[in-house]
């Protein structure tokens, strides 16, 4: 089992139906079959701030198919194509708003 402590609230937009797509708990799970030989029985996503858990159970056809997308995202940050997807609760956080041309566009911060 693999289990990803969170310090915050779950957010609305993790659902069992979204974590096969969960970056984090699907290189978490490649890495402990790549040492272990298999994968975990559970990848497991733990709110600490509501105590609320949120998990699914890896397969070999779901780590293939997040394999495939990750290729596909690999290839194009190499190739310069991330445009930024801004949204409050990403643009709070990121410690790149000062770069940002999506913020600068919107007049959310960014700039000096």
């Amino acid at each position: 089992m693999v289990i990803d402590f969170k310090s915050g609230g779950k957010p609305n937009d993790i659902t069992k139906k979204s974590l096969p797509e969960n970056i984090q708990l699907n290189l978490y799970a490649m890495a402990i079959r790549e040492k272990y030989g298999k994968l975990p029985v559970r990848a497991t996503l733990f709110y600490i701030k509501d105590n609320t858990v949120v998990d699914y159970q890896p397969t070999e056809d779901s780590i293939r198919a997040f394999s495939e997308s990750l290729k596909k995202m690999l290839a194009a940050i190499y190739n310069g194509e991330f445009p930024a997807l801004p949204n409050y609760q990403r643009c709070s956080w990121c410690a790149y708003g000062s770069l940002c041309e999506a913020q600068e566009k919107s007049g959310e911060g960014g700039g000096e």
